[in-house]
């Protein structure tokens, strides 16, 4: 974490994804992981890119939702999610994460469905913290389809699920836009 270029950030914030250019490439997950992980093990990565047939690419990323389900879920006594207070970036401490799962249910209901746990099941991943207000994932993207945006832009797939989004883009990629 780098203060000098946290403070860059002056309002709250997320990634916007535009998944109409997203190519499908994983190099966000990559570098996510490296950069959180050290490691390309993809699974832990914040970022998290969902193939659909025919040829479609979504990119999810956690939209740091401004009502947080995810914190509210968290069992107090465990106190693993908290917002931060200059990026708006929702944090999970690993160390005390129980592993119960109410956040990964509260996002996958109505939300992004970035959260998953841990490939030993044990802890929540997937929480995106905006690598502390300079995210490594849009300044890789080589179709430069990820921004960070002030959270008070209205996205027309903000916090949306991969589905949800894919549906949108199905419509007006292969039907020319009618509706069903």
């Amino acid at each position: 974490f780098h203060t000098d270029r946290a403070a860059r950030i002056t309002t709250l914030s997320y990634i916007a994804v535009d998944n109409a250019r997203c190519t499908g490439c994983g190099i966000c997950e990559s570098e996510c992981s490296l950069r959180h992980e050290k490691t390309f093990d993809t699974w832990n990565s914040r970022i998290h890119v969902r193939h659909f047939e025919p040829s479609l690419d979504i990119a999810s990323v956690c939209a740091s939702c401004n009502d947080a389900p995810c914190v509210a879920a968290c069992p107090k006594e465990a106190g693993a999610l908290t917002r931060d207070q200059l990026t708006g970036a929702i944090l999970l401490n690993h160390s005390k994460c129980i592993g119960c799962g109410a956040c990964l249910q509260v996002c996958s209901k109505d939300r992004s469905d970035v959260i998953r746990m841990s490939r030993d099941g044990k802890k929540a991943v997937g929480i995106c913290d905006l690598c502390g207000g300079d995210p490594a994932c849009v300044k890789v993207c080589p179709e430069q389809c990820l921004s960070l945006v002030p959270a008070n832009q209205k996205g027309i797939h903000f916090a949306a699920s991969p589905e949800k989004i894919a549906r949108s883009l199905y419509q007006g990629i292969y039907r020319s836009g009618r509706a069903d």
